[in-house]
């Protein structure tokens, strides 16, 4: 199996209720980082989402609220695996400008 190094969602910004990855292959998160760019604090809230699924209660995995220019390392979805049309999502609140990078490694 061929593994290959990927930026999954370079410097997206979060905004309202968004899908930040969805896989197209088996995919591991390596690392997520978040900036609160706003001048105001933001929540934002990280689910996993199954192929098929849909954002609820049961799919989240981290609630955290960023102060102004606040850097935040999540450790929470590190060693997540996402298989083929699984998704991680971010809902912000209130809709701010939460700068995102995401890597991992794609299986294929």
């Amino acid at each position: 199996m061929p593994y290959t190094a990927a930026r999954l969602c370079p410097a997206g910004t979060v905004i309202g209720d968004a899908a930040l990855y969805t896989a197209g292959v088996i995919t591991r998160i390596d690392k997520l980082t978040i900036y609160n760019g706003d001048n105001v604090p933001v929540t934002l809230q990280l689910s996993l989402i199954p192929s098929g699924g849909s954002p609820e209660p049961l799919n989240v995995i981290s609630v955290k609220t960023f102060n102004v220019q606040e850097t935040w390392n999540c450790p929470d979805v590190v060693g997540a695996i996402l298989g083929p049309g699984d998704a991680l999502w971010g809902y912000a609140s209130p809709t701010g400008q939460l700068v995102v990078t995401l890597a991992g490694t794609q299986i294929t």
